[in-house]
């Protein structure tokens, strides 16, 4: 089987892993002509930490994830707005939250 993925995002290359594993022949499009020089941060708790452990990704993606302590949000002035702790968030989402850059 061939399947097409569009997008080289975290659902797209997991989709395109899955799929691989399965047998398929598989190819992912991405219109970005490579990774964003700065990066992103992206968080994986409740249903995406359940999916990552179900796929076996779970242990190599705590071995890289970040301890983040808070987030903080600012306005165009640079003065913050809100923030987020997040041991307390961690706590309300079970326990189990990676965030990787």
């Amino acid at each position: 089987m061939k399947a097409v993925v569009v997008g080289a995002g975290i659902a797209g290359l997991v989709a395109a892993r899955q799929l691989g594993l399965a047998g398929w022949d598989v190819e992912v499009l991405e219109k970005s002509g490579a990774p964003r020089p700065d990066g992103y941060m992206m968080d994986f708790f409740g249903p995406g930490v359940e999916a990552a452990e179900r796929i076996g990704l779970y242990p190599r993606l705590a071995a890289v994830s970040y301890h983040v302590e808070a987030a903080e949000y600012v306005d165009a002035t640079g003065r913050p707005t809100s923030s987020i702790d997040y041991d307390q968030f961690a706590r309300l989402a079970g326990g189990k939250v990676l965030s990787l850059l």
